[in-house]
């Protein structure tokens, strides 16, 4: 017995110096770049062979170290840490990072609410509104869409279970040119959404107009001189603007669109969620639909395009898809509706992108579980940006970290 007590108080005694030059380190980092002496209060967290140390003051992580770090790595202010959620040490590594996830109406995606009350989520994004093919705002209520519809009632719960909440428009490329090559369609659609933000409370608005690569000119001409009033009308009543833009990995890609990361930078938005997912319709069926590499390259693109890389949130894949082998007949599938069909058990891992997949004859499968959604949110981190957006709620697995 008295061998086994000084054998643990050896550890401790070495967990304490390990502990001490960590700390040590930090202060010196902290007073090399302060410039002067000054009273530094610092904390250590460690978990799963990750410290960080933190201003116990106010929560701010000054410096990470292990992951196979060589030297202590400064981190940026995370979005956000909460005091709410106690102190720093024990809490997961989600915490460090803003969590944002889409809920859309209508099967399968029913369970959206209930999930969001158990699960870490500090923004929801929800498509409430839509644009019509003629140009016109249309609201996706519940009566008409089914669960996750709007009312007065559905929008009250999702703001008691988390901190910010953005309507999403959603809208195909026939009706965004339309509205945007119309002055009275445009103005309309501006007072219409800010309206309908303010009167219901929410932090703000995500548009998401795709089929980028279809765009004209004009269309692009359009789409930002209306991102241009509608975040000015937006930030005049202390409401914010979130736009979806495509992933672009390389110069190569960008050639395909009209639309450049960079021309935003001078606009009224204060978020760029970059959609890096779907790589799987380029190649077909049973191709990875988030691989990390090109994840990471996708990071890399926007951090040298947008002059406020704290303004970026990665858009995460929790759903799976099936489709003909190696061709563009793909469907998406919730986790919820994959881990039913035959095969399922049988799927192995995909160490290009950490999703699981499998083949039933001429059908592929693949899907992402809790921990290709850790790996994912890992590569994300390790690029310096600490907002990530999940498609979606309802239906799909979460993080575990």
């Amino acid at each position: 017995m008295e061998k086994i007590i000084r054998h643990k108080r050896s550890i401790a005694a070495i967990f304490n110096l390990i502990i001490g030059v960590i700390l040590a380190s930090a202060v010196y980092l902290q007073i090399r770049e302060n410039g002067s002496l000054a009273v530094v209060n610092l904390g250590l967290s460690c978990e799963e062979k990750k410290c960080v140390v933190y201003n116990t003051e106010n929560s701010e992580i000054k410096y990470a170290f292990g992951s196979g770090l060589t030297k202590p790595s400064k981190l940026p202010v995370p979005q956000p840490v909460e005091r709410s959620q106690g102190s720093i040490a024990g809490t997961s590594l989600t915490n460090y990072m803003q969590i944002e996830a889409w809920i859309y109406p209508g099967p399968p995606a029913c369970t959206a609410v209930s999930e969001l009350k158990v699960r870490k989520v500090h923004t929801v994004k929800v498509e409430y509104l839509s644009l019509t093919d003629s140009g016109h705002l249309s609201t996706l209520t519940e009566s008409n869409y089914g669960c996750n519809g709007y009312s007065a009632s559905n929008a009250a719960i999702l703001k008691a279970y988390s901190k910010e909440q953005y309507v999403t428009i959603s809208g195909e490329r026939s009706g965004m040119s339309r509205m945007v090559s119309n002055s009275a369609l445009m103005n309309s659609f501006v007072n219409q959404v800010v309206s309908f933000i303010v009167k219901n409370g929410m932090t703000g608005v995500d548009i998401d107009f795709e089929q980028f690569s279809s765009w004209t000119q004009s269309d692009y001409t359009g789409f930002k001189k209306m991102i241009t009033s509608l975040g000015t009308e937006l930030h005049k009543k202390g409401k914010k603007l979130q736009i979806d833009l495509p992933a672009i990995p390389d110069s190569s890609t960008q050639s395909h669109y009209r639309l450049k990361y960079e021309d935003f930078n001078s606009l009224p938005v204060d978020q760029y969620t970059i959609m890096a997912y779907d790589y799987q319709y380029d190649y077909g069926a049973g191709s990875a639909i988030q691989p990390t590499k090109w994840l990471g390259s996708v990071i890399d693109y926007a951090k040298k395009k947008f002059k406020v890389p704290s303004k970026i949130s990665i858009g995460i894949p929790a759903y799976g898809y099936s489709g003909v082998c190696n061709s563009g007949n793909i469907s998406i599938l919730t986790y919820s509706q994959l881990k039913n069909l035959s095969g399922f058990s049988s799927a192995k891992r995909d160490p290009a992108s950490y999703e699981m997949k499998w083949k039933s004859g001429s059908t592929c499968y693949s899907f992402s579980d809790s921990t290709s959604l850790n790996r994912k949110l890992d590569v994300i981190r390790s690029k310096g940006i600490y907002q990530v957006s999940v498609w979606h709620l309802g239906g799909n697995l979460w993080f575990t970290n």
